[in-house]
């Protein structure tokens, strides 16, 4: 049976489990520095838990297990000298079932101010891919060990802007739309 079922939470992002019939949702705060984290049940639109993680979430995605998300976003910072605040983007790769981060990877120096557009696991959520982008000519796609934190791979040459990623099931194959 098809059904709409309403969750409000404003402009805020989410993604579907590909194993339960779940929602994770990252709703915002009113100072830029939290995100409030909800898995909702989407067959009787309750939410299963809560929690709060330190950065403003503007994407997310679930690893094909269905086990892990990965959520792109910013914190705020202060570069000194007078400036005004920046946005420091990173990568936190969640666990579902303790709701806890399994590993926060900051983006490398280069595009660290640089807003990650998608984000995207491997099915055992042991490879997490993001994307950078200052505009459709500028972009750069990374791809992580999220074990380690170490940057695997990145391709900054693209003929056109990236519209999506996804790894296939068998995690050795990264889907790039453009």
């Amino acid at each position: 049976e098809n059904a709409i079922i309403p969750i409000n939470v404003g402009s805020s992002p989410l993604a579907f489990s590909p194993t339960e019939p779940y929602a994770v949702v990252a709703g915002r705060d009113e100072t830029n520095e939290f995100s409030g984290l909800r898995l909702w049940d989407m067959t009787n639109a309750q939410y299963v838990w809560e929690d709060i993680v330190r950065q403003r979430v503007e994407t997310v995605a679930f690893a094909g297990d269905g086990k892990q998300v990965a959520m792109g976003g910013y914190l705020p910072f202060f570069p000194g000298n007078g400036q005004a605040a920046q946005k420091a983007y990173s990568l936190i790769v969640w666990d579902v079932e303790n709701h806890a981060a399994l590993q926060t990877i900051s983006m490398p120096d280069d595009f660290k101010t640089v807003p990650i557009a998608f984000v995207a696991l491997s099915q055992d959520g042991q490879l997490a891919a993001t994307v950078a982008r200052v505009n459709d000519e500028t972009q750069i796609l990374l791809v992580w060990d999220v074990v380690s934190g170490a940057e695997r791979w990145r391709v900054t040459d693209f003929a056109a802007p990236i519209n999506a990623i996804a790894f296939n099931p068998n995690g050795r194959t990264l889907a790039v739309a453009l």
